[in-house]
């Protein structure tokens, strides 16, 4: 018996440690989803790169939908008009709001500011799901605010007390705002959706806005313009950066709690630190080595204060 509990236990600590090794390069990879979006924005307009990625994702996701859950379930039909403000927030405005903003700003403020998700989750929830602000979330919500506040402000006092903002680094703000709405709006139908249907679903949703969009739009027919790097972009946001990130993510999420699982989301701005210094020579100033540490200590505390939610509205929808 002792011999059984002891084979367990190691089972079951190998299985925590892939699981944490998928958090981690899920993280990684949606990283460099913000340095591919950046490099395609200079061959597609926005809006078209936005709709070529979704068109391949949801193609990709809809049939490992179908394949893990053998058919659309019936109890789905009442859930469509929800999936579809899912797509049009999480999916349509996150994206649109974050590859224009990108033509204004770089790759790494971007992610800095999309780190700040957490913070705008919670408060958006007060309002919207009457949920309590315990301290350690008023603290981190602060800090994540000053964080934002300093590199939206380039770390200058000067150009924020005069409101000399990057209106890139606006368009970043509204677009973590749609994905915070995203979230909350998906913490009620996971439970009764699996995770898996509802981003598949919200992902068809927006893409179809995308597309929608992007061909009022003259400068989709520039899309035959598109270089052999520039489909290496393409192709990374849609497989790498969408199916497999969200793959990894949902395996991670069968063996350790979400609660546990937001830390790991500290990792997509470091990366895309990372990438965009080594693929597209971004240089990163003082006030933004400043604001990491201040950034993902907000979000750490806001993360922290969410630890007692043990049913389905704590699942994350990773945003895409």
């Amino acid at each position: 018996m002792l011999r059984l509990a002891l084979h367990k236990s190691k089972i079951g600590q190998i299985r925590l440690n892939v699981a944490y090794v998928q958090f981690f390069l899920s993280c990684a990879l949606a990283g460099g989803n913000y340095v591919a979006a950046k490099y395609l924005g200079q061959e597609l307009a926005p809006l078209t790169g936005a709709a070529l990625r979704f068109m391949l994702a949801s193609a990709c996701l809809m049939p490992w939908m179908l394949l893990q859950e053998r058919r659309p379930s019936r109890a789905t039909l009442p859930h469509l008009p929800t999936l579809f403000v899912l797509g049009l927030t999480g999916i349509f405005g996150f994206n649109a709001l974050l590859f224009l903003g990108l033509q204004q700003t770089t790759a790494s403020n971007a992610s800095l500011i999309s780190a700040t998700l957490p913070m705008m989750v919670a408060l958006l929830a007060i309002p919207l799901l009457r949920e309590r602000v315990g301290r350690p979330q008023v603290m981190g919500i602060l800090l994540s605010f000053v964080g934002v506040v300093y590199l939206v402000g380039r770390g200058s006092l000067t150009n924020i007390v005069e409101l000399r903002l990057n209106p890139g680094d606006l368009l970043i703000i509204g677009a973590t705002m749609c994905s915070a709405l995203y979230t909350i709006i998906g913490r009620r139908i996971v439970s009764l959706m699996s995770p898996l249907s509802v981003v598949a679903w919200a992902t068809s949703a927006g893409a179809m806005l995308m597309v929608l969009f992007a061909l009022l739009d003259p400068a989709w027919h520039s899309v035959d313009r598109l270089t052999p790097s520039g489909l290496i972009a393409l192709l990374y946001m849609a497989t790498l950066g969408s199916v497999v990130v969200q793959i990894l993510w949902y395996r991670g999420l069968a063996h350790i709690e979400a609660t546990k699982a937001s830390i790991f989301t500290n990792v997509t701005p470091l990366s895309t630190l990372l990438w965009a210094s080594a693929l597209l020579g971004e240089r990163l100033s003082i006030y933004v080595f400043i604001t990491v540490p201040i950034v993902l200590s907000g979000v750490f505390l806001v993360s922290r204060g969410k630890a007692h939610q043990t049913d389905a509205r704590s699942t994350i929808l990773f945003p895409e």
